[in-house]
């Protein structure tokens, strides 16, 4: 089963028993999955229906603080924890719709202890003003829950609709990468070896140093992608030496690219569908460049990460559509 898979499991058991389960229960079902689906935001709105307000403000912030990616955010007025504070405060104000600052902050399990407590007082042991206050109170405490359980439920809907999309694309990335991972580890083994070794270090830089600046690092990345590139343009159209194409161009082995472009034509019949993978190509081209200009004059280890990454997923897309387009194509091509 799939990290994807298992979360759609675990919303679709927390909506299947959503009207069983008591609120507090759902709340907490709610923060996991936030959590698990990197909804920070969420996570952090749901935690404070689940806190008391005899807790520890010390331990509270810690404990919220898990659930972000990024806790020097915490102050930021347009960060996850402000605004997840905000909007539990909106919701939890004695008179909503007003500016009025006080709230009701019991935890969701507080408001169930303080209806067991009302229950057992009676209506008789109070006045009438007693009475009131307290019909309001819990007047307003059940309107509160039911605003939790309406914003649990969507959230919950929103997150399996997103995740059922999700699953789709990864099933339809997972058969390509397995049909390319073969192919690739076919036809050049040794190279994918050597590109995995570039971006480990790549990642163990990033993480051990932030900031660090690397150029060796990233230098060698653009390198094995461009390897790759070659090795792939070697399997479907193999070098000649002294070959040329009809416009004169070499079809030798440095020349992999002109071996790209003729295996292209060659191989699609389709005009705009060549076309189109020709821009592809020049695309992953492009990126080689950039990422040249970019280890020349050094750049932060995060920074030269991400970059390469999108660098190594363009040429991996690429390599898997040529790949696939020979297999597919009839007869061998040959120059």
């Amino acid at each position: 089963m799939t990290s994807t898979d298992h979360i759609r499991a675990l919303i679709a058991k927390a909506l299947d028993e959503f009207e069983e389960r008591p609120l507090g229960a759902t709340i907490r079902r709610v923060v996991r999955i936030a959590n698990l689906v990197g909804d920070v935001p969420t996570a952090i709105r749901f935690s404070h229906e689940l806190r008391d307000i005899g807790a520890d403000r010390a331990s509270n912030k810690r404990d919220v603080q898990r659930l972000m990616t990024d806790p020097s955010t915490w102050a930021d007025p347009s960060g996850p924890a402000s605004m997840a504070l905000d909007g539990f405060m909106a919701d939890r104000r004695r008179a909503p719709g007003t500016e009025d600052d006080k709230i009701y902050a019991h935890s969701v399990e507080h408001m169930d202890y303080l209806d067991r407590v009302f229950e057992n007082i009676g209506d008789a042991n109070m006045g009438n003003r007693e009475w009131s206050e307290q019909f309001h109170m819990q007047s307003r405490l059940n309107e509160i829950r039911g605003t939790i359980r309406y914003r649990a439920f969507m959230a919950l809907c929103g997150w399996e609709r997103q995740l059922s999309y999700q699953g789709v694309h990864e099933r339809i990335f997972s058969a390509q990468r397995a049909r390319v991972d073969q192919l690739l580890a076919e036809s050049a083994p040794h190279l994918v070896d050597m590109f995995n070794a570039a971006f480990r270090r790549l990642a163990e830089a990033a993480d051990g140093q932030a900031g660090v600046v690397v150029t060796e690092e990233l230098s060698q990345a653009v390198t094995s992608c461009r390897r790759i590139f070659k090795a792939v343009a070697d399997h479907v159209y193999p070098p000649e030496a002294g070959a040329l194409n009809e416009q004169g161009a070499k079809l030798d082995d440095p020349a992999y690219r002109n071996r790209l472009k003729e295996f292209i034509k060659q191989a699609v019949e389709s005009d705009s569908f060549a076309a189109t993978i020709g821009a592809m190509i020049a695309g992953v081209y492009e990126r080689f460049a950039a990422l040249d200009r970019l280890s020349s004059r050094g750049v932060h280890a995060e920074l030269a990460l991400e970059e390469a990454e999108w660098c190594a997923l363009n040429a991996y897309l690429v390599c898997g559509e040529i790949l696939r387009i020979h297999e597919k194509s009839a007869p061998e091509i040959s120059s």
